[in-house]
């Protein structure tokens, strides 16, 4: 997929608030007698024709696509909203959220007696257990958020873990984890 990308991607310019991309279609147009009359360079979002000898064109498009960059933890991220936004797959965020319902539902069921056993039992600290034991109480909202890879690009395991007591009210954890 990726080497096919790159074979029609022909350029990309990058500014502050997003990118230009210029996409090679490779579709070759014969029916246009005068392909300059159909390019709108002014436009950021065209499709243009870049003419040859014959009477045929190649149909190229201009795409902008907004976007603004936003550190997240250590790394800056390329952030890209809107519906057709990709999905952010964060397989750190999806452990930790699964490993704590995991544990909550193990000292609900019976199936450990203390969180001192469970972390005896994992062979973790019983600080990293008991940092992660309240994701399980997380909003539905952010729990499906995560698991579609849609979550705010501020969201990250740190984040999560070190926000301090984490509110029983899903309306203030949405408000306390900037979602």
């Amino acid at each position: 997929m990726a080497e096919m990308a790159s074979d029609h991607v022909q350029r990309v310019e990058l500014s502050t608030d997003g990118m230009i991309l210029t996409i090679d279609t490779g579709v070759t147009l014969t029916a246009v007698t005068d392909p300059a009359s159909c390019n709108t360079e002014g436009d950021a979002n065209t499709s243009t024709f870049a003419s040859s000898a014959s009477s045929s064109a190649i149909l190229t498009i201009r795409r902008f696509v907004p976007h603004r960059v936003q550190r997240r933890g250590m790394e800056m991220r390329l952030v890209i909203e809107g519906p057709g936004a990709p999905a952010r797959d964060d397989a750190a965020l999806l452990k930790v959220v699964a490993r704590a319902h995991c544990w909550f539902e193990d000292i609900i069921e019976g199936r450990v007696a203390s969180v001192h056993e469970l972390a005896g039992q994992l062979n973790m600290t019983m600080r990293y257990v008991q940092r992660l034991l309240p994701l399980a109480l997380l909003t539905p909202v952010l729990v499906e958020q995560i698991a579609a890879g849609q979550h705010p690009p501020t969201l990250t395991v740190d984040r999560l873990t070190d926000h301090g007591p984490l509110s029983l009210r899903w309306a203030e954890q949405i408000d306390q984890l900037g979602s």
